[in-house]
């Protein structure tokens, strides 16, 4: 599992210092945090989870914690599996339905076993890509040398992953998460729902509706969503904050479908992000990291 840390806000109310801190623990959309001081808060980040642990998987890289950051690397590809094909079942039965569909297909242990999970996504990657998306699944998955064959090995204790190894599976995941997020799109053949804005990911815009579904059924939900009602624009800086999805995306290397306005942009964008190395990737945190302690 991986540690995460967010604002504790009801430190601050009360003139503490605190912070909230919860486990990724790969299953859950959500991080059950609490804070030295005894307040809680369930969080959704609107980041995917899987962005979390690429960082965490390139913050281990940098320190050569080799075992670790393939073991995140490997991590952040099943979730981003996970998520990609809860997505696409979401876009297949529009509205509440594919919502409450996802909700509990999402309860079966297939979303959750790392061959399952693969085999879900695969079908899911032939469905919206085709052949577009096949050079990737065979660094993925065929011969020895290939990534799943390399991460059975490791997780069945008969090897240890090199640096090369390791190498390997941060770009490959840099570049799939690249592809899905970019590609998995609206386009004339496949019309956005009604009221969602065509230029939106399908990714984007189900992770935003599904956590927003997800965050409604917790206790504080409706109270939180009364005072806010009540008060306008005025934002209880409490942990309440929490009862609604969190915005982060501006913390993390992330970047949505939505952010760019022509097929064209969003095609340069995709290119440049498929020529990054592990160097590459790893300048771009340091520059993030650099950012975020200003």
């Amino acid at each position: 599992m991986m540690k995460v840390k967010f604002p504790c806000f009801d430190c601050r109310k009360e003139h503490k210092n605190g912070e909230l801190i919860g486990e990724i623990d790969g299953v859950h959309d959500y991080v059950s945090c609490k804070c030295e001081n005894g307040h809680s808060a369930k969080v959704f980040p609107q980041t995917p989870l899987y962005v979390y642990l690429l960082e965490h998987a390139l913050d281990a890289y940098k320190n050569q914690m080799y075992f670790e950051a393939f073991l995140s690397a490997y991590s952040s590809l099943e979730n981003l599996w996970r998520i990609t094909a809860k997505a696409a079942l979401w876009n297949s039965f529009r509205g509440a339905k594919g919502l409450d569909l996802v909700e509990k297909t999402s309860e079966l242990s297939t979303y959750h076993q790392s061959e399952r999970c693969l085999g879900l996504f695969l079908q899911t990657a032939i469905q919206f890509f085709g052949a577009a998306i096949q050079p990737y699944l065979k660094t993925l998955m065929q011969g020895n040398k290939s990534i799943v064959s390399v991460r059975n090995r490791i997780m069945h204790g008969s090897a240890m992953p090199s640096q090369n190894d390791t190498k390997q599976v941060i770009e490959l995941l840099h570049h799939l998460r690249s592809f899905v997020e970019l590609k998995m799109t609206y386009t004339p053949e496949m019309d956005a729902p009604k009221g969602i804005d065509s230029e939106q990911g399908i990714l984007q815009t189900f992770s935003s509706l599904f956590v927003i579904e997800q965050q409604r059924k917790t206790p504080g939900f409706k109270k939180y969503a009364k005072a806010v009602f009540h008060r306008g624009s005025e934002i209880p800086m409490t942990n309440d904050l929490y009862n609604g999805p969190y915005s982060d995306t501006s913390l993390h290397m992330w970047h949505s479908s939505s952010m760019f306005k022509r097929e064209m942009d969003r095609e340069e964008e995709l290119t440049k992000q498929l020529s990054m190395d592990i160097d590459d990737l790893l300048k771009e945190r340091a520059k993030l990291i650099d950012l975020l302690n200003q």
